[in-house]
């Protein structure tokens, strides 16, 4: 049947598009070009190398991009873990505030407009229970606070300090008698005389990973002053 020798030519053709699949003096070409192209199907020394398929092996920048990847996200899952260890440490475990008062009232007076008051005071206080293994340091601050007519609260930072983690224990224990503030308790106007001022301790744990967090004296316990109605 003629039809079917051209169709069995054209698929012939198809499976071995690189040899000669009609030898020249073939006395049964269809059987020929049958068994000739099963031959070079079958055999995968002779097949044309169109068909195999080539496998490459992975380059040195695909094996250092997988080894930093999977590097980064160990630190990524060991920094979440990291950051839930501290999470109610920081409640439950409070400094020790024994002292915070006013020991020396300096001066009160009015510069350029506005009232300054400069004064000491006492800081007893044992910072060594607010530290964690993931406590980088903990910004410790004395913050005065008052009200006036023109602000119901007022804050004012009059001193602060630095504790490293990595600090020995000893100088995690503030022990301080008549330190003049770093800083002058300073109104926005000319309203700070008179006024009841409250000094009170705060601080801020820095964590390796995770969020901050501000702790401040419990409440009720703050020490308290009354500035004189003059200038002095």
């Amino acid at each position: 049947n003629t039809e079917m020798v051209q169709i069995t030519l054209k698929k012939c053709r198809i499976i071995c598009p690189m040899h000669d699949c009609n030898p020249r003096g073939a006395s049964h070409p269809t059987t020929t070009k049958l068994s000739y192209c099963y031959h070079q199907q079958s055999n995968p020394h002779t097949a044309s190398p169109h068909t195999h398929k080539h496998h490459t092996m992975h380059t040195v920048w695909v094996r250092l991009n997988a080894v930093v990847f999977f590097g980064l996200t160990v630190l990524l899952c060991l920094s979440i873990l990291a950051a839930l260890s501290k999470i109610g440490h920081t409640r439950r475990y409070q400094p020790k505030i024994h002292k915070l008062a006013l020991n020396n009232l300096r001066s009160i007076k009015n510069h350029g407009g506005v009232d300054r008051a400069l004064l000491s005071f006492d800081l007893h206080a044992d910072m060594n229970p607010a530290f964690h293994w993931n406590i980088k340091q903990i910004f410790v601050y004395v913050v005065a606070t008052y009200k006036t007519d023109t602000n119901p609260k007022n804050q004012v930072v009059l001193w602060d300090r630095i504790i490293e983690a990595s600090s020995p224990a000893s100088s995690k224990i503030l022990k301080e008698d008549n330190v003049f503030v770093k800083y002058g308790l300073i109104d926005q106007g000319n309203e700070l005389r008179g006024k009841e001022v409250e000094l009170s301790l705060m601080w801020d744990h820095m964590p390796l990973t995770g969020t901050l967090y501000m702790g401040q004296q419990a409440e009720g316990t703050a020490s308290k002053f009354t500035l004189p109605a003059e200038y002095l």
